[in-house]
């Protein structure tokens, strides 16, 4: 099946990516969709662009064999990773790619999910098995050959979690697709709460949202600001100061010296570990810490500061860092999930602060 009419497949793009970022699927834009248009072409997302604002003249149209495209608007830096998908499954028309919280945690202990047996009546959705594809870093080759690996090696999966990064599923319609995603994501938070022995967040907190556990300060109202006078005055590109203490950011902050990074969102704005600072440090010398450390920090047995650019900006820094304190809490379970690598992780810092960071949506 092809969308033949491409303004539709245009439509459905924009639809699934602002369905993405309204059932928590991804913050920002980081997460990418796409449609099949004939057997040669896809429309996809744009890179850098915030979905909220986009039409269907911002949708770019690219080429399966080679990934070329037209116009002066730059796709998604995932295309060849829905390339690989169209070309290994003639029948898939519509592309997924999430940062999924539960479903990127499970990524990091690199096994396969064995659906069949312990999901039986998602098989027709998600495949008997869902393959972890080997880490890479985002818009690489090697993370397009890694997926191609996973894929034809479980001919029969339509999902393939990506190491540290998050997944991609795909369908023969955009409804399939997102039905897919949900779905892993579901299973994924039944066999995390079942691996750790903890309660689902979902039954602990019905209406659980990271805002609920958060308290903002904006530089731009005086009595706030005066209350974290530090905070601001040494982080100048600060407007937002948010203090986080969402449950698993909190028991991750009893961790005595620092968290490592283990989804590479959070490495990208923090670099390979998040520091831990005693809640009574001096404001001054948590100020200058942040100033450091991507503006992400964890305070001892409290929870967490975030400073952000705006508070769109702080609130995604703070809801990657709950899912990195998420995974991070499978130690205590000794399920070892695998960091981001140093090397990796610094590389992919370094990539953000002077590039990405400077567009602020990016996938």
């Amino acid at each position: 099946m092809y969308y033949e009419d491409i303004e539709e497949a245009k439509k459905l793009v924009i639809k699934a990516a602002l369905e993405m970022q309204r059932t928590g699927l991804i913050v920002r834009t980081w997460g990418n969709v796409s449609a099949r248009i004939n057997h040669d072409e896809f429309v996809i997302t744009p890179s850098g662009r915030s979905y909220d604002s986009l039409t269907p003249d911002d949708i770019v149209k690219v080429r399966i064999n080679d990934l070329s495209y037209d116009g002066n608007i730059t796709p998604s830096s995932e295309k060849g990773v829905h390339a690989e998908v169209y070309k290994k499954h003639r029948r898939a028309s519509f592309v997924i790619h999430t940062h999924q919280d539960y479903s990127t945690a499970l990524s990091t202990l690199k096994r396969p999910l064995n659906i069949e047996t312990l999901y039986p009546d998602r098989v027709e959705d998600l495949g008997p098995v869902v393959p972890v594809s080997e880490y890479a870093p985002f818009g690489t080759k090697k993370l397009m050959a890694n997926v191609a690996t996973a894929l034809k090696e479980n001919p029969k999966s339509r999902a393939v979690l990506m190491q540290n990064h998050g997944v991609v599923v795909f369908g023969r319609t955009d409804e399939e697709a997102m039905d897919t995603a949900k779905s892993l994501e579901k299973f994924c938070e039944h066999e995390y709460s079942h691996l750790t022995g903890r309660q689902r967040i979902d039954i602990l907190y019905p209406f659980y949202s990271i805002t609920n556990f958060c308290r903002v300060f904006r530089r731009d109202k005086k009595e706030e600001y005066e209350a974290q006078r530090d905070l601001f005055a040494e982080n100048k590109d600060a407007a937002y100061v948010v203090y986080a203490y969402s449950p698993y950011i909190k028991e991750a902050s009893d961790y005595k010296f620092f968290m490592r990074a283990y989804n590479d969102d959070l490495a990208q704005i923090a670099g390979p570990v998040i520091p831990i600072k005693s809640a009574v440090t001096p404001h001054r010398k948590i100020a200058q810490a942040l100033k450091n450390s991507g503006g992400v920090m964890l305070l001892n047995g409290i929870g967490a500061v975030v400073t952000g650019t705006d508070k769109e900006d702080a609130f995604a820094k703070v809801a990657c860092l709950d899912k990195c304190a998420m995974t991070s809490l499978m130690q205590k379970a000794h399920l070892h999930p695998t960091p981001v690598s140093f090397y990796d992780a610094e590389h992919e810092h370094s990539v953000y602060l002077n590039s990405y960071s400077k567009l602020k949506d990016k996938d």
